[in-house]
């Protein structure tokens, strides 16, 4: 165990780097990613067409009715990481081959120029930039949260204005999976169909939760007891199985044996995944589609949320009449505390936090040893 988890994040094995050694390999593997994003979405390009592309994502833009709307908010920094080409040659040709969906790229960046990705890639995509000032409950200073408050907002009304069932808002450093279109219509038409869970009681999903406070804390601690009782009891079992006709182990024997496994594996197993991290065992959902499950949502963070039409349209007024001065995801969860609706949290994640460099600009890097390495690459 300890060689196998030691490039494992929230293992108690992991290797933690030097905070420079940290950042050049975290730049390093963004930048690899990033050239082949970009190879693969020129070969898209080129199978497609380029202009065949941007005239179908307009065309779709004034479709009535479409399932889902993507809003992909973009800030340039200082350096660019081409974080928006990488979201965009992963999800591009879902929506491209799904034809109930649309997108919109928000460049958020006063003057837009100073986003070099958005300015290159409106050439083929659905780019829209502010065409007049914002009112003065939403005035803001660059690089600050309250900026972040107000993008939020306008992307939020252009993806309303679609009239799409379900509106998605991601940040530009939230890469999606490579089947991440598939697993929203899944969360749509499976989980929530078959769950108790009515269209009006819940406000949004949120597709990503940083994986730092995924771990076993206090309120996860029944869940550990109780995952590594239901592994020895599959143990037992299975033990009972293959054993069941030997001439040796009968009647109390057998009962005694069984009880001895049981809390000899359930032992061995807490012990397991306790130091192997909660994050890893979640996921380990990725493998299947039917480990996703639905569980509240805690507060903070807004890199993938998914709403209704019906509540982003109320989010979106809630937003528009009142003062834009703090983080989004502070003023969303007075949204959700003053109208009592619920959200949620899909777990595992479905989109990966690739971002190192800050679009805010009092922070030029957020290293943080607990944010990219895992079972699964992004």
């Amino acid at each position: 165990m300890p060689i196998t988890c030691r490039n494992l994040s929230f293992s108690y094995y992991y290797k933690k780097h030097e905070l420079n050694d940290y950042i050049n390999q975290k730049m390093h593997q963004n930048e690899v990613r990033a050239r082949k994003a970009q190879l693969q979405f020129n070969q898209f390009l080129q199978d497609t067409g380029s202009d065949r592309l941007k005239q179908e994502l307009n065309n779709r833009l004034q479709l009535p009715h479409q399932q889902f709307c993507f809003g992909l908010v973009s800030t340039g920094r200082k350096y660019n990481p081409k974080y928006l080409t990488q979201v965009v040659a992963r999800l591009v040709p879902q929506i491209y081959k799904d034809t109930s969906t649309t997108l919109i790229i928000y460049n958020a960046n006063v003057p837009p120029t100073i986003n070099q990705d958005a300015i290159r890639l409106s050439k083929f995509l659905p780019v829209i930039t502010r065409s007049s000032a914002p009112p003065p409950n939403q005035r803001y200073y660059d690089g600050t949260a309250s900026k972040e408050s107000v993008d939020y907002l306008y992307i939020l009304r252009e993806c309303i204005k679609t009239n799409a069932r379900y509106i998605i808002i991601l940040e530009d450093d939230a890469l999606p999976s490579n089947n991440f279109i598939e697993q929203l219509h899944y969360i749509i038409h499976k989980l929530l169909s078959t769950s108790s869970l009515s269209h009006s009681s819940w406000a949004f999903i949120k597709l990503y939760y940083p994986e730092k406070w995924q771990g076993w804390g206090n309120p996860e601690v029944p869940e550990l007891i109780m995952t590594s009782a239901e592994m020895a009891i599959v143990i037992v079992v299975i033990w009972n199985i293959f054993s069941w006709k030997s001439v040796f182990i009968k009647g109390f024997r057998r009962i005694c044996l069984s009880w001895l496994i049981f809390i000899i594996t359930m032992c061995y197993t807490l012990l397991f995944l306790a130091l192997l991290g909660r994050q890893h065992l979640i996921e380990l959902r990725k493998l299947s589609r039917l480990f996703y499950t639905l569980v509240p949502a805690p507060e903070c963070c807004t890199p993938a949320i998914i709403y209704p039409f019906d509540k982003a349209t109320l989010l979106a007024n809630y937003l528009a009449n009142n003062t834009l001065d703090r983080p989004i995801d502070f003023i969303i969860d007075d949204f959700i505390a003053k109208t009592k609706l619920e959200k949620f949290l899909i777990l595992p994640n479905l989109v990966s936090h690739i971002g190192l460099i800050s679009s805010l600009s009092h922070k030029s890097f957020n290293p943080n040893p607990y944010n990219y390495d895992f079972i699964f690459d992004p």
